[in-house]
């Protein structure tokens, strides 16, 4: 038989008769020992968000950014996120710009703040609303604090709720909110100018007026007027369109080798930011802005499907393969 044994001080007293029916374990204290040895190296606490910027898109999604001090001591900070944050977009950043772990799950970003005691940046996609036929775009923020939301171009604010301060910066308007909240916009696309370079001239007698002489003068210097400006609408049709090709190779030499692998990757078939680091093997925050500057230019086309986002490639961006 195997001596008992008597652990003392909030440890285990473990009894123990081999031959006999009497088995008895006593180990409270002891898994209250292991949890907490086990949950020692990391804790975590909802951080204070300072405040939260979004740069709203013509879609109802929109870029969102978020400023956190974290608290002192703690390893990990949690950050809710909206509701329809886009899963493989979250980045987070300390304040000199150096990467730093984050994980998501349930709505909340964990980052790893491990001595770190400088501002947190974190920035991720969000689908906040949708577009209606008749061009009407409507999203729903839930900021916890301070919020600042930039309005897309092209576009005119119908309402919003909250009562925010509204100003201009470079030709963007601007909705500030004080404190946090549940607060909907509603915009209106403006459609863009269309013009035509067509002009048609009256129809022209050679039959020479009754009046006389000065009448027909007067027509043959109406005459010469309106060739004139049909010759200046088509010098000026013909410089457009020279600017715009020459202002398209400008476009293309400036995307460098990064720029081009992306586009190459799309090639075949459509492609998340997590598949476009993993076949590239770049760092997602560096694929992340490349991703979006190629959209606003026009080479990448955004699609969310099933709340996950991929990109594909746009006519424009197919010239580029073969031009590269």
């Amino acid at each position: 038989m195997l001596p008992p044994v008597y652990l003392k001080d909030k440890e285990a007293i473990i009894v123990t008769r081999v031959d006999g029916v009497l088995l008895r374990k006593v180990l409270p204290a002891l898994i209250v020992l292991t949890i907490i040895f086990l949950a020692a190296p990391y804790t975590y606490a909802a951080a204070g968000i300072d405040t939260t910027s979004y740069r709203l898109l013509l879609d109802g999604s929109a870029i969102i950014t978020v400023v956190v001090t974290p608290p002192s001591n703690e390893d990990v900070i949690a950050v809710p996120l909206e509701k329809g944050y886009v899963d493989g977009s979250v980045v987070a950043f300390s304040k000199e710009g150096v990467p730093l772990i984050v994980n998501t799950s349930d709505g909340m970003a964990y980052v790893d703040v491990y001595n770190t005691t400088e501002l947190v940046i974190i920035t991720y996609e969000a689908v906040l609303g949708n577009v209606s036929d008749e061009g009407i775009i409507k999203v729903q923020i839930n900021p916890l604090s301070k919020a600042v939301v930039y309005l897309p171009q092209d576009t005119a604010l119908i309402s919003a709720s909250g009562n925010p301060d509204i100003s201009a910066e470079n030709d963007t308007i601007l909705l500030v909110y004080a404190s946090g909240g549940n607060y909907t916009i509603e915009l209106f696309m403006i459609p863009p100018v269309t013009t035509t370079s067509g002009i048609t001239t009256p129809p022209i007698s050679s039959t020479p007026p009754p009046g006389g002489g000065e009448d027909w003068t007067f027509r043959g210097l109406l005459i010469g007027g309106i060739m004139a400006v049909v010759f200046a609408a088509a010098l000026l049709l013909y410089r457009r369109k020279k600017v715009g090709k020459d202002v398209e190779l400008e476009m293309l030499e400036g995307l460098d080798d990064r720029d081009l692998a992306i586009i190459r990757a799309l090639k075949d078939r459509e492609m998340s930011l997590s598949d476009i680091s993993r076949a590239l093997g770049l760092n997602k925050s560096v694929v992340w802005r490349r991703v979006k500057r190629l959209t606003q230019l026009g080479y990448l086309e955004k699609k969310v499907v099933k709340g996950k986002t991929i990109y594909t490639l746009t006519g424009k961006g197919r010239e580029v393969l073969g031009r590269s």
